[in-house]
């Protein structure tokens, strides 16, 4: 990626899980991955917890004219459909 392609950064603050489900033993070791396009960035590894705090800020470079699809996954743990856990995190331009 050339500084000529680049449109601009997308900052995502990816704050917390809450009340996520086992995926271990007795516990998980849950991370966020977000993609957008080709480009991959997750968060570290929180280990044996099931509501944790990472407060990480991760940016990704927009090289593609907007609207731009953004792909969220939790690994090591499980997004409740049903609203009893909760990824919370923000995207800003």
């Amino acid at each position: 990626m050339s500084s000529d392609s680049l449109l601009g950064l997308l900052r995502v603050h990816v704050q917390k899980g809450v009340n996520l489900a086992i995926r271990d033993l007795r516990s998980s070791d849950p991370y966020v991955i977000i993609r957008m396009g080709k480009q991959i960035v997750k968060t570290r590894v929180v280990r044996s917890n099931l509501n944790p705090v990472w407060d990480e800020e991760l940016t990704l470079a927009i090289v593609e004219p907007l609207p731009v699809r953004l792909t969220f996954a939790l690994h090591g743990g499980v997004i409740n459909p049903y609203g009893s856990n909760d990824i919370s995190a923000c995207g800003q331009c």
